[in-house]
């Protein structure tokens, strides 16, 4: 399925996709804190993960790998909504480095969010960083997610956090229901004057 935004058009990968999912691969600046992350290097590579993605995305629907775009389908980058157990996901995503610092992580974060908790019912989603990835973990905190605590995967560091539908609501009418994260300065002077902006994974 689509999920569009006000700059942001996010829709399931195809095999027609392959080369942006290789041009990614090859941007090592999106790979530098993923270092244990499958890089297609090949047409051939890149079409098998698109696959395996298609082919969960068939057994949960409405979950799954999103190719961000722009409304002409000019690549942004990618973002993924995984089913884990207890209807909790497991949200991640990256973006093109010349699309830093322009709040579209912030969106299509909040667009991805918005339909897992909203509309296909979760309680909550997580995600993981590497320890040093300041500014993923700076997208996860705007989004409402707290650190969670820390653990080594494949000798690297890895800090998890956690939001819970409610901590989200507050969120997404920030994200959402007045569209800041078009602008990325606003949003983040409304978000430091917010108390629960500290809070812990406990609020829900």
């Amino acid at each position: 399925m689509e999920i569009h935004t006000p700059r942001l058009r996010l829709r399931p990968f195809v095999e027609d996709d392959a080369q942006d999912l290789i041009r990614m691969s090859r941007t090592d600046q999106m790979f530098a804190f993923l270092p244990t992350s499958e890089r297609p290097v090949d047409v051939d590579s890149a079409c098998r993960v698109i696959r395996g993605w298609r082919e969960a995305e068939s057994t949960f629907p409405g979950f799954g790998v999103w190719r961000l775009g722009t409304p002409d389908d000019t690549l942004v980058g990618s973002t993924f909504l995984e089913l884990c157990h207890g209807r909790l996901g497991h949200f991640g995503g990256m973006c093109l480095p010349e699309f830093w610092g322009r709040g579209v992580a912030f969106e299509a974060g909040a667009a991805v969010l918005e339909h897992g908790i909203r509309y296909k019912g979760l309680i909550g989603a997580m995600s993981f960083t590497h320890r040093d990835n300041a500014s993923a973990q700076s997208v996860l905190h705007v989004c409402g997610f707290v650190e969670h605590g820390s653990f080594w995967y494949d000798d690297v560091p890895v800090k998890s956090f956690c939001v819970g539908r409610t901590a989200w609501s507050r969120r997404a009418e920030l994200l959402i229901g007045e569209g800041l994260a078009l602008r990325p300065r606003e949003l983040l002077r409304r978000l430091r004057r917010q108390p629960e902006v500290r809070r812990t994974a406990r609020d829900g």
